[in-house]
């Protein structure tokens, strides 16, 4: 019955995920978007929650995952969405002061672009927004946080090759001194070649 309780609670979580590349506006229109009574946005991108939950790695120093894998629907196991809906339904406790009972989950996680087909069968309800913003915008912006970040916590991203089973890619990160000997340096950043953002 327990299990059963459980499906039936991830089935009926119904969130909203807005998405689109690093730097494109996520953050702005998430802030945006939870200032209607009825939306509860969760800053930041629960990358924590979607790594220690569900079992989602996200590179980033909040996670300490150095992969941000691709996603498919055959990658979702059982009890991972109800696990992931019982930890989205705390953040919200957490963050919905004023919030009505029914209002709505909204997640902004650039890093679930490459993850859709599996957000996709964990929140069968679930809807989503993508934004876009010129690309010459997006890769100057993503070259600043890249600086910005390895100068505050000595991150070093890599993007990563593409690969014939799963072409979907997303950053890796690194959070030594130095970038690992095996990244081919042009595509770590800072430092690299702009044409891997753009």
């Amino acid at each position: 019955v327990r299990g059963g309780e459980a499906r039936m609670t991830a089935k009926a979580f119904a969130p909203i995920f807005l998405v689109g590349t690093m730097r494109s506006g996520t953050t702005l229109l998430a802030d945006l978007l939870g200032r209607f009574p009825d939306i509860c946005y969760c800053p930041f991108e629960l990358k924590e929650t979607w790594s220690k939950a569900g079992g989602v790695p996200m590179a980033s120093p909040r996670t300490g995952d150095m992969v941000c894998e691709p996603g498919r629907a055959s990658d979702a196991r059982p009890r991972q969405a109800a696990a992931l809906t019982g930890a989205f339904r705390k953040k919200m406790a957490d963050h919905g002061a004023g919030k009505p009972e029914g209002a709505l989950f909204l997640n902004k996680n650039p890093h679930l672009c490459n993850k859709l087909p599996l957000v996709d069968a964990l929140f069968p309800q679930g809807r989503y927004i993508w934004i876009h913003r010129p690309l010459p915008q997006v890769a100057a912006s993503q070259l600043r946080l890249f600086a910005k970040v390895q100068k505050d916590r000595v991150v070093w991203h890599s993007w990563p090759h593409p690969r014939k089973d799963r072409l979907a890619r997303c950053w890796q990160a690194s959070f030594e001194p130095q970038p690992p000997a095996d990244w081919e340096r042009d595509r770590v950043f800072p430092g690299g070649d702009i044409r891997w953002i753009s």
